[in-house]
């Protein structure tokens, strides 16, 4: 989303140990605080670096710029299926979601901003060998996000595997 809405990957953000939010939670006074993994300051990041870091403090200003409604659409978009609350928090994994979500919106990524509904059965057969069902022509993709946007993502997602967290 941050990057459909015409952020750069090289955007910079402060990424200090901890940082708060005031009014997140629809409470006069109540701050939301995320924190980087043992309190880390890993001073200015570009988004990129902030994604192979694994940055909490950069992603929760990004969201908001974009506003959790905004994320929580997009999950929609690349195929998240559970109920996902748009709070702050959301930006950092604080909604359940399942494995199978996880795949599919990662995946939408993959097939370059396509995204294909998961399906269980790949072929039906009846018993003189007629297809009934073949997931390969009967499920069909659908544009969920511009294929610049997706390889942006990948490209991102890739330097996180090969210089960062990932590695």
């Amino acid at each position: 989303a941050f990057i459909e809405d015409g952020y750069s990957v090289e955007s910079p953000f402060r990424s200090p140990p901890t940082t708060q939010f005031d009014g997140v939670y629809n409470s006069p006074g109540k701050l939301w605080t995320p924190r980087n993994f043992g309190k880390s300051d890993l001073g200015v990041l570009s988004v990129e670096e902030a994604t192979w870091k694994s940055s909490n403090t950069v992603y929760a200003g990004m969201v908001n710029l974009i506003t959790p409604e905004r994320l929580a659409e997009m999950a929609k978009r690349l195929g998240v299926k559970s109920h996902l609350d748009p709070r702050y928090a959301l930006v950092l994994g604080s909604e359940e979601v399942s494995v199978l979500d996880m795949a599919s919106a990662y995946s939408t990524f993959a097939d370059r901003g396509e995204h294909i509904s998961p399906f269980m059965i790949r072929r039906v057969e009846d018993s003189s060998g007629n297809i009934l069902f073949d997931a390969s022509t009967s499920v069909k993709p659908t544009r969920a996000i511009d294929e610049g946007v997706a390889d942006t993502v990948n490209w991102v997602l890739k330097g996180a595997m090969e210089h960062g967290t990932g590695k």
